[in-house]
């Protein structure tokens, strides 16, 4: 019974991956796509759970549990919720304060204005002493992507992800589209 069950669950798995999200109808109420075909599931929460269209679910739900349907649902749902808590994108809380200048060690700063970039504004200093300006370096300087998306995309690869199941991660769930050879590089 557990093998059954650890199945669906790995089946529920395989939906969210391939991109189905499931469709939000009403409140507690959701869509599901099949994994195989084009057919679609209601599921419905309940006090205990939730119940599903499916077959396999109506005939088997009190010998083995919920159907892959549900295990999807409930994926997708915790994978949201945790997107949506630790949000990549938003400002900054601080300013990063800056005690000297990177060319000459100089610590007489002003700073002169923000630079715009991708991430957002960052501030901007200008050296009283050499007379250079420069962007605070959080070790990415030149980077395209965001320094989250990088480190999520290295322990990715490092734990075993392929380049595309990477590249199709990052365009699932922050909705940023890489070539493979980029997560390479």
């Amino acid at each position: 019974m557990a093998q059954v069950s650890q199945t669906r669950t790995i089946r529920g798995y395989a939906i969210i991956a391939k991109g189905d999200e499931p469709r939000r109808i009403s409140e507690g109420v959701y869509e599901v796509r099949s994994q195989s075909g084009s057919a679609s599931y209601r599921l419905t929460k309940h006090n205990t759970g939730y119940s599903c269209t499916c077959p396999d679910y109506v005939h088997r739900h009190e010998e083995v549990g919920d159907c892959k349907h549900v295990n999807a649902l409930r994926l997708w749902l915790k994978a949201k919720e945790e997107i949506e808590r630790t949000d990549i994108f938003e400002a900054p809380k601080t300013v990063l304060s800056f005690e000297h200048c990177r060319f000459c060690n100089s610590v007489d700063l002003l700073r002169w204005g923000y630079r715009k970039t991708r991430q957002g504004k960052k501030p901007r200093f200008k050296c009283r002493t050499c007379g250079k300006r420069f962007v605070v370096d959080e070790g990415f300087l030149k980077g395209r992507f965001d320094p989250k998306i990088v480190t999520l995309c290295l322990d990715m690869y490092y734990k075993g992800a392929s380049l595309r199941k990477i590249t199709q991660h990052v365009a699932q769930f922050y909705g940023m589209k890489m070539n493979q050879t980029t997560v390479l590089r």
